[in-house]
């Protein structure tokens, strides 16, 4: 297979695997907007924000395959014209940008939330605002600097549009060299891409300073509270009753996994004297499990950013590297970049399908996983979808092969008909003879 054919099939390849990354994002975005809570938290905003520039990062890989000019040697799917490639090539500077900008928004969101105690108020009322409009007043003007330099061009056959001289890798090397080519367009695009791939760069840096921060923090955390736990864990065994120990064991269990609506309303509580009903060591036990699940759901979302954008990266650190090793940047940039929504909607909804799977240990990830999604995201609350008690029979013996078990549930334990109805389509599922719930 020639290197066009290779090339014709990565494009292929790309436009599918960035409509897949393109309705995983979308989907996001429609959770947050059709739940209860929608735009109103924090957290909330910053990932429809990363959510946002995916969705303009996928459609924009989509068009740039069809962008570039009709004369671009050997682009047998180019239908455009310089004007549709600058567009394209903004585009996907843009949603590149947003996306790192707002995955370093959230990192550091959490870093405040985790080692400063930020509220989600005082956090909301104060630097937010103005990290949204930095956000995106950066991503907006400098692609625009790019194609007002004429410095966004298609790559060798079309591949995509993006910062890159015309024709392609010209002005590379020294005027003397038997390969060298005289540039069109974009003279300095080479000086361009590496200022772009030091920015880039440097976010990630900060990525990695803001993690260090938070792991350091977290495991502090632990050292300090585990001698302190054990102790208080011995005397609540002997002090209180087997059935308070196990509902709050369960509580906890549950409460603590529904992240992040939990996180916003436990993880910066004020120093106070926990409830009669409640051991003391549970809200030590809580505000440690939420620190380290915001280290675990940090380092997520940086890594799947690092496994997708890993060689475009290089590429704009050393535009040379494509002289020799183009066809490998251009099948890693194809199997990779496209995924990127993908990675996003998993760590999103992870917390809530962990819920649901220990809730509901017979059903499967995917029974879970689709819930929370055609649920909006909301599914659970823990207290909305709690497993209901059995009711006592009245007479022991084997239960006839196919009837169904009984079940009582309270109005407090549920929110209407919806959840009832989705709580037992989960568990008829995931049992295979289902469970009967009686009002």
């Amino acid at each position: 297979m020639g290197e066009e054919e290779v090339a014709l099939a990565a494009n292929i390849i790309t436009c599918l695997g960035a409509s897949l990354s393109l309705a995983a994002s979308s989907t996001i975005v429609y959770m947050i907007r059709h739940t209860s809570r929608g735009l109103k938290s924090s957290y909330s905003r910053i990932i429809f924000g990363l959510s946002v520039g995916d969705i303009i990062q996928s459609s924009a890989i989509i068009i740039a395959v069809f962008a570039a000019p009709k004369d671009t040697p050997g682009t047998p799917l180019a239908i455009g014209s310089t004007f549709s490639c600058d567009l394209a090539g903004y585009a996907i500077i843009l949603g590149i940008l947003l996306t790192i900008f707002y995955l370093n928004f959230l990192i550091y969101f959490f870093w405040r939330r985790v080692k400063f105690r930020v509220t989600p108020a005082n956090f909301a009322n104060g630097e937010e605002l103005y990290i949204h409009l930095i956000i995106w007043m950066l991503a907006l003007v400098y692609p625009a600097i790019v194609v007002s330099r004429q410095e966004i061009n298609p790559t060798r056959y079309g591949s995509t549009c993006i910062i890159t001289s015309k024709p392609f890798l010209c002005g590379i090397g020294d005027e003397e060299d038997e390969d060298y080519m005289e540039c069109t367009r974009g003279e300095s695009a080479t000086q361009m891409s590496r200022i772009f791939g030091g920015i880039i760069g440097g976010l990630l840096l900060s990525l990695f300073a803001l993690l260090a921060s938070i792991t350091c923090h977290v495991y502090s955390i632990e050292k300090e509270l585990s001698p302190r736990n054990k102790t208080s864990s011995h005397h609540s065994v002997q002090n209180e009753p087997l059935e308070r120990e196990t509902y709050n064991q369960q509580s906890a269990i549950t409460d603590a996994e529904n992240f992040p609506e939990n996180e916003e309303a436990e993880l910066n509580q004020e120093e106070e004297m926990p409830p009669a009903n409640e051991p003391a060591n549970q809200e030590e036990e809580k505000k440690e499990s939420l620190t380290r699940r915001s280290l675990n759901q940090s380092l997520l979302y940086i890594l799947a950013y690092i496994f997708t954008f890993a060689a475009p990266s290089a590429f704009f650190a050393n535009p040379a590297i494509l002289k020799n090793h183009y066809v490998l940047v251009l099948w890693l940039t194809a199997l990779l970049v496209p995924t990127y929504g993908i990675f996003l909607i998993l760590i999103y909804t992870r917390p809530k399908v962990k819920v649901l799977s220990e809730m509901f240990p017979e059903s499967s990830w995917t029974l879970c996983f689709s819930v929370v999604v055609t649920s909006g995201g909301e599914v659970p609350p823990p207290n909305e979808l709690r497993r209901p008690s059995p009711l006592p029979r009245m007479s022991e013996g084997p239960r006839e092969e196919g009837s169904a078990e009984v079940y009582s549930y309270d109005d407090e334990s549920t929110n209407g008909n919806y959840y009832e109805g989705l709580r037992e389509s989960m568990i008829a599922v995931s049992r295979g003879d289902g469970w009967y719930v009686q009002n």
